[in-house]
């Protein structure tokens, strides 16, 4: 609501120039959101969207005549190895790009990679990101909408125990941060404990395999270079 609020506002405020929205993760996510339900005015003044690896959304918005008059002019932007990027549904192609980082560090925007003024565009994710996907679409198809709602709030109250305000402050002070939030995961009844740990596991494993992918990849594109640089030397020697 929030977000369609300052979107309205904008408009208002320079109510003659094409809007362009967008965000980084749920920001991306929430931009898609507030060109949907913005006015009908508003929204024919939106030049484009994008979402910058952001989740999108369960398949009845995808649905609404507002969602499907807008759609063409949403661009999802994603890493090779992207998680939450491909998190529920979205409504169009992706546009993939490379990163200096592993697994799950690259939903980092700043790892995204750029040649002159464009990022540095891949065909598509990696086979391990598409198997994630898939293990992590049926894994919430098997929730209903209510079990999804107590695990996300769940997943908050976890986060919230560790006393974090960013996932930089947890991953800086996460020794200190376990002990807050086990006991916050004793605290959830089992089936919500229970379903907690398993999006877990599949991050983790996910992650693990992503990484490895990764370090596979750049492995073969050094030996690839160097060889090069074999040839070109004996070339010259030649």
């Amino acid at each position: 609501k929030m977000a369609v609020t300052y979107t309205e506002a904008m408009a208002h405020q320079y109510p003659r120039i094409k809007l362009r929205l967008g965000g980084h993760s749920k920001g991306g996510n929430l931009a898609v959101w507030a060109g949907v339900f913005c006015p009908a005015a508003v929204q024919r003044r939106i030049a484009a969207v994008w979402s910058n690896d952001g989740p999108g959304f369960h398949e009845d918005i995808l649905s609404l005549p507002r969602h499907i008059r807008l759609a063409e002019r949403i661009h999802t932007i994603v890493p090779k190895s992207s998680v939450v990027g491909m998190l529920l549904e979205h409504e169009e192609d992706y546009t993939v790009v490379d990163s200096s980082q592993q697994g799950l560090m690259q939903h980092d925007g700043f790892s995204w990679e750029v040649l002159g003024n464009h990022f540095v565009r891949l065909h598509s994710v990696t086979r391990q990101a598409q198997l994630t996907d898939q293990e992590l679409r049926g894994w919430v198809q098997g929730l209903t909408v209510e079990q999804r709602e107590k695990f996300v709030d769940s997943a908050f109250r976890v986060l919230e125990a560790s006393g974090a305000q960013t996932l930089t402050d947890l991953k800086a002070d996460s020794f200190k941060a376990v002990r807050p939030m086990v006991r916050a995961l004793k605290d959830l009844d089992k089936e919500t404990r229970e379903a907690l740990l398993k999006f877990m596991s599949i991050l983790f494993m996910s992650n693990l395999r992503m990484t490895l992918e990764g370090i596979q990849e750049e492995t073969e594109k050094s030996l690839l270079r160097n060889g090069k640089k074999a040839e070109r030397s004996a070339g010259k020697k030649g």
